[in-house]
């Protein structure tokens, strides 16, 4: 990403400059080229910096051939909206300090459906999300000497529920609602009226409970070592200093005792402020109606809203944006509906090592684990288990909520009328083919698939229900790959690659082609005989002349 960005020269300052920037979709393609490919066309297939451009923007690849656009593999690509109303709804989401619900991004855009609508501020919500973003109360590297301490900055956190009133329920218990937790930067003395002080950058994140194990992990996520952490006096706090092995200084504020000793003395106004600004948009913006399984964009927004809300140009904030969407895999409707997202897979592997059952990621998730970085959308966990232990991983991914997918589709069909009995009851889903895989569904429809591994002496087989066989060598269950920094058992890439490459070629998926590409590009492996077109091309022919003076 571009560090030092100039406003009028790298982006539009304000809209009227917007509108003078973008007439049509041939500028923001051009504007799009320049950020992707800052030092010229780079090949996303063999990496080559040579090529020439072609019509409707397409760009060859001097090596391979491969043809290709700056809207290949981005959140812009297969879309059948134009790149200017993309660019209008980029600046709509970003420079808007409350953000914009997806109805009234069809009103103002003209859109037809709001289907389409949705699913462009859904994809703009996953592209605000920097990778490389820096921890909570880091300190510059080299430090200013000197570094004065009231200079510094804290962190408060707390956690809040989200989803409006419950009945029945009390304290932090709920049925419906979200546990969100919440951590913010502040510095500098308190006012002594309202308790405020400096805020800084703030980190969102939803998790199943508010217990030790889930807060003191966030903060390990998002807190630089070292810093100063301020909570309340919750149970799940209170080891902070103890088992956590980065050096924090913890800071109880006792909000009981505080209320009992002075009833008009604020309590943590800082982070609650933060948390009463989320709600309201929230409650103001999208009227109540966001899903839980959808919760973690929109704290992703209030982020990306929040951290820039001091920016002097609106440009700047539509400018990240678009940095973003750029470096952010492309993703469909289907898979914003229902996708397994870096979080639950971490969730799914620790909660089988914690219980002792051994398992391997295999699949996308496997290849982005040996890869330590996402390189795609995934809509479900492929997991190999031994096949004396996939009965105990099904028994306790089911006491965590999971279903078999019949049960899940059964629980999602509508009540009919049962003649014999007169009562309105669900019919039973129609039955899955036979398949050697147990497949297990949660209640926001993602999906864990697991495939019995027959273990023996020097060799491990997986057989499936059409009598095909895998065998993997002892050495092949040794990989070892890194998801949002944990560490997880995986396939090693040779085996990822064996797998991979079961179909026939014809017949092999867009997804699975695009990994046995990766696979052998990053790990310089051979591809197996019949997919060699997808990484190794025929020798590029001599260039035409008239060609030569188009190459960048």
């Amino acid at each position: 990403m571009l560090q030092h960005a100039k406003p009028g020269t790298d982006y539009p300052r304000n809209f009227k400059e917007f509108l003078q920037w973008f007439h049509d979709d041939a500028d923001c393609l051009k504007f799009l080229e320049h950020i992707r490919w800052r030092d010229g066309f780079q090949c996303p297939l063999c990496g080559l910096g040579k090529g020439w451009r072609q019509s409707r923007g397409r760009w060859t690849c001097q090596r391979c051939r491969r043809e290709t656009t700056a809207t290949a593999g981005t959140i812009f690509d297969g879309s059948r909206v134009g790149l200017q109303s993309w660019f209008l709804a980029a600046w709509m989401v970003a420079s808007s300090k409350v953000g914009h619900s997806s109805l009234n991004l069809q009103a103002q855009l003209g859109i037809g459906s709001y289907e389409t609508a949705w699913s462009m501020v859904h994809k703009l919500r996953r592209a605000m999300v920097n990778p490389d973003r820096d921890l909570l109360a880091i300190i510059p590297r080299p430090p200013e000497p000197p570094w004065p301490a009231e200079d510094r900055w804290e962190v408060e956190v707390d956690e809040c529920l989200v989803g409006g009133k419950e009945k029945g329920v009390s304290g932090r218990e709920t049925r419906t609602k979200s546990l969100v937790v919440v951590a913010v930067e502040v510095r500098g003395p308190a006012d002594p009226i309202s308790g405020f002080r400096e805020l800084g950058r703030v980190r969102l994140a939803r998790i199943p409970a508010a217990d030790e194990a889930n807060l003191i992990d966030f903060i390990e996520d998002v807190v630089a070592p070292g810093a100063t952490v301020n909570t309340d006096g919750w149970s799940g706090f209170h080891n902070l200093d103890k088992t956590s092995l980065f050096g924090y200084r913890h800071v109880v504020d006792n909000l009981s005792a505080k209320a009992r000793e002075n009833p008009d003395d604020p309590k943590m106004p800082n982070v609650h402020r933060v948390i009463g600004n989320l709600k309201r948009v929230l409650a103001g913006t999208h009227w109540g109606g966001v899903r839980p399984k959808q919760l973690d964009y929109y704290l992703d927004e209030f982020t990306f809203r929040w951290n820039r809300h001091g920016a002097k140009s609106r440009g700047l904030l539509f400018f990240r944006l678009i940095e973003l969407a750029a470096q952010t895999p492309a993703v469909t409707r289907e898979q914003i509906v229902v996708s397994m997202r870096p979080q639950d897979a971490v969730l799914i592997s620790n909660l089988l090592y914690d219980s002792d059952l051994r398992h391997w990621l295999m699949g996308g998730w496997g290849v982005d684990a040996l890869l330590g970085k996402p390189s795609r959308i995934h809509g479900d966990l492929d997991l190999l288990v031994p096949k004396s232990e996939v009965a105990d991983v099904e028994r306790l991914l089911r006491s965590h909520q999971w279903l078999s997918v019949a049960e899940w589709k059964t629980r999602r069909r509508k009540r009919v009328l049962d003649p014999a009995t007169g009562e309105l009851v669900r019919p039973d889903a129609r039955p899955a083919p036979p398949t050697h895989v147990v497949s297990l569904v949660d209640k926001f429809g993602r999906r864990v698939d697991l495939h019995p591994l027959d273990i023996r002496s020097k060799v491990a087989v997986e057989t499936l229900a059409d009598g095909q066989r895998y065998e993997y060598p002892e050495s092949w269950l040794e990989g070892i790959g890194h998801i949002l920094g944990q560490t997880v058992n995986c396939l090693t890439a040779e085996a990822q690659l064996t797998r991979h490459s079961g179909y026939a070629p014809r017949r092999i998926p867009d997804e699975h082609r695009k990994d046995v590409a990766i696979l052998c590009r990053q790990f310089r492996l051979e591809p197996p005989p019949g997919y060699r077109s997808l990484v190794k091309h025929r020798k590029p022919r001599a260039v035409d002349e008239d060609r030569e003076g188009d190459e960048e």
